[in-house]
C-alpha cells in the first residue's frame, strides 16, 4: 500500500519533482560523460606517448568529479528540502488518518528512490550518449581518425556514477526522513504561508546606493582594462576583484527601490495591468534574497567566463608546434641564472661545447644523437624591448608589452648568423647571408610579430659593440629550440663579428640550445629513452634530476631537456584537460545557478499563493495572473544573468585584447558556444521552473481561477 502511495504521490507531483529530476539527469549525464573519456583511448591510433594524455585527465577528472559531486549532493538535498516543505500539510493529513510518523517517512524515502531510480537510469542513458559525442571532440582535439567506431561502455564510470549518486541519495532521503519524523502533526496541518506584509527600502537611499553600486562597477573595469589579464598578483587585478564584488553585491541590495523609485515615476508603465503587482513581487524578492543572488551571479561570470575562455587559453598552450618541434629533442643550459666556479671551468675546458662535454662523459651518447646544432643567446644589456618598441615606432596598445613591465624591460637577445645557421641546417633549410652592417629579426611568436615587422619596416639602426647595423630583408622565423610554444621573440641575429666582439670584451651567453637529431632508424620513443641515459651518465644524479638547489647550481652543460614527443604529448593534454574542464566547471556551475533560482522561485511562488487568491477574487482571470506569474519568473532569472554576461564581456574583451589576439587566437567560436550552452541550459531551468511554478498556483486557486 505504502508502495502504492509514493508511486501515486510521483505521478501527481511529477512537475513539483521537474526541478529534482533535472538536475539529477542533466549531473548523471554529465559526471558518466566526462569520467568515460579514458575509454575512448581504444577507438584512437595513437602513439603510445599520447596515452599518458589520456590517464592525466583521467586524474584531473577524478579529482574534479569530486568536486562536483559536492556541489550536486547540495543540489539535491536543496531541492529536496523545497518539496519537503511544499507538502507539510499533506503529511500532516496523512498522520491524521491515522498513519505512523514512520510509514509517512518510507513514503517519502520511496518516492525519494523511485525518482532517483529513474533519472539515474535516464542520465546514464544521456551520458552514453553525450560520451559519443566527445568520443568524435576527442578526435578532433588529437587531429587523428577513428580506426573503427563502436559503441563504447566505460565500466568503471558506470560503477564510479553508480555510487556516487546512490550516496547522494542516501543522504538526500536521510535528510528527508529526519525532516518528516520531527516535524508534529500540529505543525505540519498549520504549515500554511502567511501573506506577510512586503517592506520596501527607502527609494532615495536605494537610488543613492544603486548609483554608488555603477561607480564601483566602472571603476573595476576600468582597474580590469588597466591590468590586462595578464598579472594575476598585482594591485589592479586585486582592486578590480574587491570593486567588482562589492558593486554588484550594492547594486542586488539596492535594485527594489531603484526600480520602483522608477516605475512609479512611468505612471502609464506602473498602473498598467498587474505591473504594480509585478514590480512590488520582484522587489520582494530581490530584498530577501539579494545576497542569494549576489552568488548566483558572481557564479554565472565565473561559469560564462570559464566557458568562453577556458578552451582559448587551451589554444595558447597548445598552439602550431610546427617551429617549436623541428627537432627530436633540445638541451638548455641556463648559463646566467646561476654561478658556479666548478660550472665555470667545465664551461671554459669544452669552450661552452655542450655536445663535446656530453659525448665525452657518455658511452651512449653516440648512439643516440646522430647530428647537432648549438644555438648561443646573448643579453643586449643595453637595449631592452620597451626601447626597441619606442624607436621603431611600434604601437603597443592592447600588446604584451604594454600588460608587462616585466616584458618591457627585458634586455633584448641575439644570437650569431652561423649558429642560426647551424640550426637551419639541421632543421634542412638553406642558410641566411648578412653584410658586416645588417641584421636580421628571428621571430616565431605572435605575441612580439607585430614588433618584429616593425622593426624591419623602420629600417631601425642598431648600434652593438661599438658597430651600427642596419635590418636586412623580411623577419625570419626560425625555430632555434624546442619547446612547449613558439618561443623566439623578436630575437636579432648578428654577425659573428660582432658576436667575437661581444665575447672578446669578456661577454658570456646567459643561454644555450642544444638541438639533437636522432640516429636513423632509431624509434622515437626507444630514442628518448636512451637519451635519458645517456644524459643519466653524463650527468651525476647529484647534478641532474634530483631537483634539489645542488641541481640548480649546475646551469651548464644541462639546466633542462626535453624531446619534440614529449611536447607534442604535453601540448595534446593541457588542450584536452583544458576544455574538457572548462566545460565540465562551466556546465555544473551553470546547473547549480540556474537549480539554485528555480527552487528559490518555487518556494516564493508557494508562500505567495494567498496573493495569488486575492488577485482571483478581485476579477483577475487566469490570462492576467499566469502572465504575471510569467513575467516574474522571467525577470528573476533573467536579472543575475544581464550582470554577470556584463561581467563576462569586459573580462572576456580584455582578453581578447591583450592574449587571445596578442597569439593570434579568435575567441568568438567559444563565445558563441558558451552563450548557447548558458541560454540552453538557463532556458531549460526558467520553463521548468514555470511550469512547476503554474502548477502551484493552478494547484492553490483551483475554482477560483476565472478563464
Amino acid at each position: 500500500m505504502l508502495a502504492r502511495l509514493a508511486l501515486r504521490n510521483v505521478r501527481r507531483s511529477a512537475r513539483d519533482y521537474g526541478i529534482y529530476f533535472v538536475t539529477i539527469l542533466l549531473g548523471v549525464s554529465v559526471f558518466y560523460a566526462f569520467n568515460s573519456i579514458p575509454s575512448q583511448r581504444v577507438l584512437f591510433d595513437l602513439k603510445a606517448a599520447d596515452f599518458g594524455v589520456f590517464s592525466t585527465v583521467n586524474e584531473f577528472m577524478g579529482i574534479f568529479s569530486v568536486v562536483v559531486a559536492c556541489v550536486l549532493g547540495f543540489l539535491v538535498v536543496y531541492s529536496n528540502r523545497f518539496l519537503i516543505r511544499r507538502r507539510r500539510h499533506e503529511f500532516g493529513m496523512y498522520l491524521l488518518l491515522g498513519m505512523t510518523s514512520g510509514q509517512v517517512a518510507r513514503v517519502v524515502l520511496m518516492e525519494t528512490v523511485s525518482v532517483g531510480l529513474l533519472s539515474l537510469v535516464v542520465g546514464l542513458g544521456a551520458g552514453i550518449a553525450l560520451s559519443q559525442v566527445l568520443s568524435f571532440a576527442t578526435a578532433a582535439l588529437f587531429q587523428v581518425d577513428m580506426v573503427q567506431y563502436r559503441l563504447v561502455l566505460s565500466g568503471e564510470a558506470i560503477v564510479r556514477t553508480v555510487l556516487c549518486f546512490a550516496l547522494i541519495f542516501a543522504v538526500a532521503a536521510a535528510f528527508n526522513v529526519i525532516e518528516v519524523r520531527r516535524c508534529r502533526l500540529a505543525t505540519l496541518l498549520s504549515a500554511r504561508p502567511d501573506n506577510q506584509r512586503i517592506v520596501m527600502r527607502n527609494p532615495l537611499v536605494s537610488l543613492a546606493a544603486f548609483v554608488v553600486s555603477i561607480v564601483l562597477l566602472v571603476c573595476a573595469y576600468q582597474a580590469l582594462i588597466r591590468n590586462g589579464l595578464v598579472e594575476m598578483g598585482d594591485d589592479d587585478f586585486k582592486r578590480a576583484t574587491v570593486l567588482m564584488l562589492a558593486g554588484t553585491l550594492l547594486l542586488f541590495w539596492s535594485l527594489s527601490g531603484f526600480v520602483i523609485a522608477v516605475a512609479q515615476h512611468l505612471r502609464r508603465v506602473y498602473c498598467h495591468g498587474l505591473a504594480m503587482f509585478d514590480i512590488r513581487q520582484f522587489a520582494s524578492k530581490v530584498n530577501t534574497a539579494f545576497v542569494s543572488l549576489w552568488v548566483i551571479c558572481v557564479l554565472l561570470f565565473f561559469a560564462i567566463t570559464v566557458f568562453s575562455e577556458g578552451m582559448g587559453l587551451a589554444s595558447i598552450f597548445s598552439g602550431d608546434l610546427s617551429e617549436s618541434t623541428l627537432f627530436d629533442a633540445g638541451l638548455t643550459a641556463n648559463i646566467g641564472l646561476y654561478a658556479n666556479s666548478k660550472g665555470a671551468e667545465e664551461y671554459a675546458s669544452t669552450n661552452g661545447d655542450i655536445a663535446a662535454y656530453l659525448s665525452s662523459h657518455s658511452s651512449t651518447w653516440n648512439q643516440v644523437v646522430g647530428r647537432t646544432a648549438q644555438v648561443d643567446l646573448w643579453a643586449l644589456p643595453d637595449l631592452t624591448y620597451g626601447q626597441l618598441a619606442s624607436d621603431s615606432g611600434f604601437d603597443a596598445r592592447g600588446t604584451a608589452l604594454e600588460a608587462s613591465d616585466t616584458f618591457r624591460s627585458m634586455p633584448v637577445q641575439a644570437m650569431s648568423l652561423s649558429h642560426l645557421n647551424a640550426a637551419r641546417a639541421l632543421a634542412g633549410r638553406a642558410p641566411l647571408t648578412l653584410a658586416p652592417d645588417q641584421y636580421l629579426v628571428d621571430n616565431t611568436s605572435t605575441i612580439t610579430a607585430g614588433l618584429a615587422s616593425s622593426v624591419v619596416r623602420s629600417d631601425l639602426a642598431l648600434t652593438v659593440s661599438g658597430t651600427q647595423l642596419h635590418p636586412a630583408g623580411e623577419v625570419v622565423a626560425q625555430g632555434v629550440q624546442v619547446a612547449q610554444i613558439a618561443s623566439e621573440t623578436c630575437l636579432l641575429v648578428l654577425p659573428d663579428a660582432v658576436i667575437d666582439t661581444l665575447k672578446a670584451q669578456g661577454g658570456k651567453p646567459f643561454m644555450s640550445f642544444l638541438d639533437i637529431d636522432y640516429r636513423e632508424g632509431l624509434d622515437p620513443a626507444t630514442a628518448d629513452r636512451m637519451l635519458e641515459t645517456a644524459l643519466g651518465e653524463a650527468l651525476p644524479d647529484s647534478r641532474y634530476g634530483a631537483g634539489g638547489e645542488e641541481s640548480l647550481a649546475y646551469a651548464w652543460p644541462v639546466s633542462t631537456d626535453l624531446t619534440a614527443n614529449t611536447v607534442r604529448a604535453q601540448s595534446m593534454g593541457t588542450k584536452m584537460t583544458a576544455t574538457y574542464l572548462a566545460v565540465y566547471i562551466g556546465f555544473v556551475l551553470l546547473v547549480a545557478t540556474a537549480a539554485i533560482l528555480a527552487v528559490q522561485q518555487l518556494s516564493e511562488t508557494s508562500d505567495s499563493t494567498s496573493r495569488y487568491r486575492t488577485l482571483a477574487k478581485i476579477g483577475c482571470d487566469r490570462r492576467m495572473i499566469l502572465g504575471s506569474l510569467r513575467r516574474q519568473v522571467l525577470v528573476y532569472f533573467l536579472a543575475p544573468l544581464a550582470v554577470a554576461a556584463r561581467h563576462a564581456t569586459c573580462a572576456i574583451a580584455v582578453s581578447q585584447r591583450t592574449l587571445f589576439s596578442a597569439f593570434g587566437i579568435d575567441a568568438g567560436p567559444t563565445i558563441l558556444m558558451a552563450a548557447l550552452a548558458t541560454l540552453g541550459i538557463y532556458g531549460m531551468y526558467l520553463v521548468v521552473t514555470y511550469l512547476g511554478c503554474r502548477s502551484v498556483v493552478c494547484g492553490a486557486l483551483g475554482r477560483h481561477l476565472l478563464g
